[in-house]
């Protein structure tokens, strides 16, 4: 496998029609022809969606260190960190302590997140340490039009084990149905203990990359779709959302992928 293709998010497939193919290249060809001229162009085609997300992946690792960094040195203009374990504050069903940086509460800080959003676009949370799981306190990430405050990154997650070791992560991160390129870092307190975390993101397939990848048309009516190595269908014109897991076609190609 190219170098180029170990770029592309882990496990993703592009699968792409290609029925249309044949009516343009039937002939005196044989079946083997055939098929090696249909397998080239598809292969052509994957390259060059590879290539687009590839370099869209690199750019987005490099944007969010850049808004993470931004987005640190504002919350720390406000003062240190502090947290109090005795003020309690409702979220969901955790009752939490408050966080703080100076006299600031960390605990739905909108004004603070929309000026991270505005400034760089991207999502933005704040985590509390409590309870061995980080719960976001703040945050511009929704999911069906809600917030998703109150949601945790309990100890199966890398992200809580490099947090709580006191080291910054970055990487690819599953929030809801999309994946993003995030990054995150820990708050400390004037003891140098963890007792939050900061976190930035960008979401993978944006609605910029889903309308460039729309726009590759293979035949009169093929098109490209993408899954991931659990069958949920991150991109397709009509089914994005569903899982294709229990097809055989879907099980060959993640079979294959992981053997590689």
């Amino acid at each position: 496998m190219s170098i180029k293709s170990k770029l592309l998010w882990s496990y993703i497939f592009l699968i792409i029609f290609t029925t249309a193919l044949l009516g343009s290249i039937i002939g005196a060809k044989s079946q083997k022809a055939l098929s090696n001229e249909i397998a080239a162009k598809n292969e052509k085609i994957s390259n060059l969606i590879l290539d687009i997300v590839s370099v869209r992946n690199n750019l987005l690792f490099d944007k969010v260190y850049t808004d993470l960094n931004y987005a640190s040195e504002i919350l720390e203009s406000f003062g240190p960190y502090s947290i109090d374990h005795n003020e309690k504050v409702n979220i969901k069903e955790h009752s939490l302590p408050t966080i703080y940086a100076g006299e600031e509460s960390l605990v739905n800080i909108d004004k603070y997140i929309n000026k991270i959003e505005s400034v760089t676009g991207a999502v933005c949370s704040i985590f509390v340490l409590d309870s061995n799981k980080l719960v976001r306190i703040s945050t511009n990430v929704q999911n069906k039009n809600e917030d998703e405050l109150g949601t945790c990154l309990d100890s199966s997650s890398e992200i809580y084990n490099r947090i709580t070791n006191k080291l910054s992560y970055y990487g690819k991160t599953p929030i809801r149905d999309s994946w993003y390129i995030s990054g995150y870092i820990p708050l400390y307190d004037k003891n140098n203990n963890v007792i939050g975390a900061l976190g930035v993101g960008h979401e993978q397939l944006n609605d910029y990359l889903e309308e460039v990848i729309n726009k590759v048309q293979i035949g009169k009516t093929g098109y490209v779709y993408i899954i991931n190595s659990a069958g949920d269908v991150i991109f397709h014109p009509k089914i994005k959302g569903e899982n294709l897991f229990d097809y055989d076609f879907t099980k060959e190609i993640i079979e294959k992928r992981l053997v590689q």
